[in-house]
């Protein structure tokens, strides 16, 4: 398999990946083209901090995104 095919293929699951997220989700994977400390997310998200880490958490659980050891949030893909 070519490495364009691949590309491809990752292309299409990475966007159906991303498709079904609310408004405020998808805000959170743009602002994280790279990985940020919690802190820094969350002044970035201008929403109440405790509705900012309910949101966080969730993504976590559905797993879109994950807090690293260095203290900073990272999308999974």
């Amino acid at each position: 398999m070519s490495i364009s095919v691949i590309m491809i293929l990752l292309n299409s699951i990475t966007s159906n990946f991303f498709y079904n997220l609310s408004k405020e989700e998808k805000m959170v994977v743009d602002l994280l083209r790279e990985s940020m400390p919690r802190d820094e997310l969350i002044r970035a998200m201008n929403m109440p901090i405790p509705v900012a880490n309910a949101l966080l958490s969730i993504m976590e659980i559905k797993e879109l995104i994950n807090y690293s050891y260095k203290s900073s949030y990272r999308k999974k893909i």
